[in-house]
């Protein structure tokens, strides 16, 4: 193997080891997307990887704070076409870099530094609110990098909060050592009479179990899609996002019949009957 295969090959593997700690749904949902874009996608969900695994995995808000500054500094106040990081260097190589701006990348680290201290959302509203947010700019980097520019594709709202609720269930659930889930909602805690210590530390209690079975229940987490698209050739682009998408839906699905401490477990497992619902999903972007 050349020296150059070598180095492709390592960043490649990077990636791959980056996208394994999100769970196994990207594994299953690339088989969907459309060959021109199948390479493009694994540095880009490497990347969205990398950033949840800081807001995640580090327990000090500083240092988590001083990650994405440098995330920040590489791909927006440097040339990100010169950084020498596997993830950035795959994503040169694929084209999928060429394709990104710096406003892209300012709203994906934006949204990370939000989530290392934000505040508790009052309610189920404002919660859906977050997790649309979260999603939004991950989305508009995948489209951007398989060539479609913003506007192209207009995706309902409850597809998103789907999402980006399974994300903060996974960065809650990650090793860092927290007193507990920060975007479970003031009025949920209060009607239960639980506390966040309560959700880290007593999992199996009546209440923390009757607390996420009403959040679960009303969060409004469908498997609706695609408003519109002002190109008919963005449909077929779009499988990827479908089924990627429909497989979170399932895992948040399972997860419902879980305590809080097992949805680690349950979050690294794939079933043949997910791939099944990712073609079903993908499949119906191929009828229009």
């Amino acid at each position: 193997m050349s020296q150059q295969a070598e180095s492709v090959s390592n960043d490649q593997l990077f990636c791959w080891e980056h996208v394994s700690r999100s769970g196994p749904a990207f594994r299953m949902s690339r088989t969907f997307a459309p060959r021109q874009h199948v390479q493009k996608l694994l540095p880009v969900y490497a990347l969205f990887s990398v950033i949840e695994d800081v807001c995640s995995s580090i327990s000090d808000q500083d240092v988590a704070r001083s990650k994405i500054a440098w995330w920040r500094m590489e791909c927006v106040q440097k040339d990100p076409a010169e950084s020498l990081h596997p993830v950035l260097k795959e994503m040169k190589r694929t084209g999928a870099l060429q394709m990104l701006t710096a406003k892209l990348f300012n709203q994906l680290f934006d949204s990370a530094e939000y989530r290392l201290d934000a505040g508790a959302p009052a309610d189920l509203d404002a919660l859906k609110k977050v997790c649309v947010e979260i999603i939004e700019p991950q989305l508009e980097i995948e489209l951007a990098a398989c060539g479609m520019g913003q506007g192209t594709l207009q995706f309902e709202p409850g597809m998103l909060a789907g999402s980006g609720q399974l994300q903060l269930i996974r960065e809650s659930a990650g090793p860092k050592d927290r007193s507990g889930f920060w975007w479970v909602p003031l009025n949920l805690l209060a009607r239960h009479r639980v506390s966040r210590e309560d959700i880290s530390n007593h999992p199996e209690s009546p209440g923390v179990r009757d607390l996420f079975n009403e959040l679960f229940e009303a969060g409004g987490i469908g498997e609706s899609g695609v408003i519109t698209a002002s190109e008919a050739a963005a449909y077929l682009s779009a499988r990827h996002i479908f089924a990627i998408s429909a497989l979170y839906s399932r895992q948040l699905k399972r997860l419902q019949n879980r305590q809080p401490d097992r949805f680690p477990e349950e979050l690294q497992k794939v079933r043949l009957t997910d791939l099944f619902a990712a073609w079903q999903s993908a499949r119906q972007l191929s009828w229009r």
